[in-house]
């Protein structure tokens, strides 16, 4: 008798150990997709990453995506996390920001244009998300965010 409790008890550890850790939730494509092309459309806002002003773009590159649909909404969710640790106190920019563009920058397969712009569809999700949180950060949201920023820096490529 005393083994079936054993082996109870262990199979209600491995199903804890195997659940699913709670994050934050993510947009869909379309939503992600909007504010890229909103962003795409204010370029000018935007800048370089050595600082220079980023120019509007020219109609004949705007049929082209600026950046996969894929990596965008990787920005984008970042961006949101940004704007979540930032309501709850923590520096948004050593913690996520920094970490995502020092990771976009070694990719080498991205153009300074899309590194500007990576870095503006991230600050324009962090501002979208800090307009909609509500004013007071629990201990439970501080450790939603700690999961989702663990699962974000633990993801490369």
């Amino acid at each position: 008798m005393r083994n079936k409790y054993l082996m109870l008890a262990a199979a209600a550890l491995a199903l804890a150990a195997a659940a699913p850790v709670e994050t934050l939730p993510g947009e869909s494509p379309e939503v992600v997709a909007r504010w890229v092309e909103h962003m795409r459309n204010n370029m000018d806002l935007g800048t370089y990453p050595d600082g220079r002003p980023l120019a509007p773009e020219p109609r004949a590159e705007r049929v082209l995506p600026i950046i996969a649909p894929d990596l965008a909404k990787r920005i984008f969710e970042r961006g949101k996390l940004s704007g979540e640790i930032e309501a709850c106190g923590g520096d948004w920019k050593a913690m996520s920001l920094d970490p995502l563009l020092a990771e976009l920058t070694a990719r080498k397969d991205l153009t300074p244009k899309q590194l500007g712009f990576a870095a503006m569809l991230h600050n324009a999700a962090r501002d979208w998300t800090n307009d909609r949180l509500p004013e007071e950060c629990t201990p439970e949201h501080k450790q939603i965010i700690s999961n989702t920023l663990t699962a974000a820096l633990g993801r490369k490529g």
